[in-house]
């Protein structure tokens, strides 16, 4: 059997347009996987742009946070140097008269409905001494307790204070935000 010139150029052309239609073809993948592979790595090094940014910001938090702390310990330390210079002035000023007796002290000292602890609190740097002429433990606050309670309170008042302000400047947007 002798195949025919007609049939063997029509094989032949057939196998020539599949072989170029394959050849197309796969031109027309690869450059959609070329295409495929641009778009992530651009996405990629977007990510990666934003990855950096966040953490740029993470250690200016962290570098703000630990300046603002630190700012903070240095206030409180002066602040118990200044309260300790003010509770000895107190102590050298104040004729520790009675001032309050202990119901009175009994009565700030508890919550309603509480337990009577009564007595005077100890105020910060040492207990509180009896007035001149009570006895021991008579639970009177004298001049000097209640000078230096409101020392203590002003100062603690203060350092809260300080706290909040310290708090509002950290979360503070920056400029550019």
């Amino acid at each position: 059997m002798t195949l025919s010139p007609r049939l063997i150029a029509a094989a032949a052309l057939a196998l020539a347009l599949f072989a170029a239609g394959w050849l197309a073809n796969g031109w027309r993948l690869n450059a959609r996987i070329a295409r495929m592979e641009t778009d992530q790595a651009t996405a990629l090094l977007a990510a990666q742009q934003a990855a950096k940014q966040a953490l740029d910001r993470a250690i200016a938090a962290e570098r703000d946070g630990q300046a603002l702390a630190g700012r903070a310990a240095e206030a409180e330390a002066a602040a118990s140097r200044t309260g300790r210079e003010k509770d000895d002035a107190i102590r050298k000023l104040s004729a520790r008269r009675p001032c309050l007796n202990a119901n009175v002290v009994s009565v700030l000292n508890n919550e309603l409905g509480g337990a009577n602890t009564g007595g005077v609190p100890p105020p910060a740097g040492g207990a509180a001494r009896p007035a001149p002429g009570a006895p021991p433990d008579s639970g009177n606050a004298t001049d000097e307790d209640i000078a230096i309670w409101a020392r203590y309170a002003i100062e603690r008042y203060n350092l809260c204070r300080g706290r909040i302000d310290a708090l509002n400047e950290f979360h503070r947007p920056a400029p550019n935000d």
